[in-house]
């Protein structure tokens, strides 16, 4: 089992993305997960990047597998999506997760 999580913030520089442009960025982002056969999850919040607040988002999946053609389309997806958006980057983020059982440490 993999976790794959996309993270973005809105701001270019110190400037936030209009309405329009933030709903359309992360739509195209849900979009080069989707192009690999899953249906993001999508958490909101606020996060800190070179010490300016912004809006963030975290779309994520969870696959039984990622193959090595998976991890190009991600990376070729979201740089030309940074390059678009006017983004320092983009982070990806492909892990194992450790499933933790109740009662294990008891």
């Amino acid at each position: 089992m993999f976790t794959v999580m996309v993270s973005i913030g809105r701001n270019v520089g110190n400037t936030p993305l209009s309405d329009r442009d933030w709903t359309f960025f992360q739509n195209d982002v849900a979009d080069v997960i989707r192009r690999e056969g899953e249906m993001p999850e999508i958490h909101t919040g606020r996060g800190l990047w070179a010490m300016v607040w912004e809006d963030s988002v975290h779309l994520t999946v969870y696959r039984e597998f990622v193959t090595e053609g998976m991890r190009y389309a991600y990376r070729e997806g979201l740089s030309r999506l940074a390059s678009h958006y006017g983004q320092d980057a983009i982070a990806l983020t492909i892990s194992e997760p450790e499933l933790v059982s109740p009662g294990r440490l008891h």
